[in-house]
């Protein structure tokens, strides 16, 4: 069981929602200007963080997390004014004379739950975005990223002290289990399809709404009559592999026509090659988050070995889970029904 008493954590940022604090405009701004602040100046730290729980470098951190976030916030900045404005509707015939219009109201206190894959930029993201429509915001670091929830913790109690507008609350399954036993105004919630079930199914007990942001499968589907191969073998190939492909939305397998397989098929390997090198373990390619989840994928490569694929490079030889390397693998022919062709992210 939990020891986190959620209402002592609640009560006090609807307190200050409750006040009309977070609904102003200038408050929204102010917000918005401390937490690009905090991105800015924190970076060094997140870039740390991500490199010691997902072996990313500066440069992929920057790009893929921080970047996104500070862009989001700019974003909102450039637009807020204009999205906090009534918008005017026509009003029914029968309900004359009257004047209608659509108002962009706070939901209230939001809880933000973010997953392992891209830690920084899904919990600051949704933060953003509870600050941008005039919410408080608690967020929920994915706990098999230690160093990320730990520095997401530190940075926000600095920025945003006392807790009464954002809130950062750390742990694992008894900590989320504790949080979705209480009533929200709004659950954002990243990740599997699996977890995103349990969020929803907690959240109808208290009928909290939620937004799932689940994983799935992404297929790459090449004709016969195909664009540039080396532009479309780097597109896919970067695809796949940036932050060790632990991205929804990556190429995930191929549906290729019979007379280009072969030709795009050296063509990826070629692009691999090129970007990682012979032996990508001593490259800068990222690691997986968890030896579980390393363990997990190489189970999967192997399945399809024995099953009779073809690997065209990488494979499980050259993985080395208890480190948490997978090495980039192209696989050919694998068996149907075998998990790297079923599998749900």
């Amino acid at each position: 069981m939990s020891g986190l008493n959620v209402p002592e954590v609640v009560n006090p940022m609807r307190a200050q929602f409750d006040s009309g604090r977070t609904r102003s405009y200038t408050w929204r701004v102010e917000a918005l200007k401390q937490a690009k602040k905090m991105v800015t100046e924190r970076s060094d730290q997140l870039a740390a963080a991500l490199a010691s729980d997902l072996g990313k470098t500066t440069e992929e951190a920057t790009i893929t997390e921080m970047s996104v976030v500070l862009h989001e916030i700019d974003e909102a900045l450039a637009n807020l004014k204009e999205w906090m404005k009534p918008v005017q509707r026509p009003s029914p015939g029968v309900a004359m004379p009257c004047y209608s219009e659509v108002r962009q109201e706070p939901r209230g206190v939001v809880l933000v739950i973010s997953p392992f894959n891209y830690p920084v930029s899904l919990a600051l993201g949704p933060m953003v975005s509870a600050i941008t429509g005039g919410n408080v915001c608690v967020i929920k670091p994915s706990e098999l990223c230690p160093s990320v929830s730990s520095c997401i913790k530190r940075i926000v109690g600095e920025y945003f002290p006392g807790g009464g507008t954002i809130s950062v609350v750390e742990g694992g399954i008894p900590e989320n289990t504790a949080l979705m036993a209480q009533p929200w105004d709004l659950v954002f919630f990243t990740g599997s399809g699996r977890v995103g079930k349990i969020i929803a199914r907690a959240a109808a007990d208290t009928l909290t709404p939620v937004v799932l942001e689940l994983g799935g499968k992404s297929p790459v589907v090449v004709d016969k009559d195909l664009p540039d191969l080396t532009t479309m073998a780097n597109r896919i190939a970067w695809g796949k592999t940036i932050n060790a492909g632990q991205t929804c939305v990556a190429p995930d397998y191929m549906v290729c026509h019979k007379d280009q397989v072969e030709n795009v098929s050296k063509a990826i390997v070629s692009r691999l090659d090129f970007m990682f090198g012979k032996d990508p373990s001593q490259s800068d390619f990222s690691r997986i988050v968890s030896t579980q989840h390393a363990q997990r994928l190489y189970d999967m490569i192997v399945e399809a070995e024995k099953g009779g694929a073809q690997v065209l490079c990488g494979g499980s030889a050259k993985c080395d889970p208890t480190n948490k390397y997978i090495a980039p693998t192209v696989i050919a022919k694998a068996p149907k029904g075998s998990r790297v062709l079923t599998e749900v992210r």
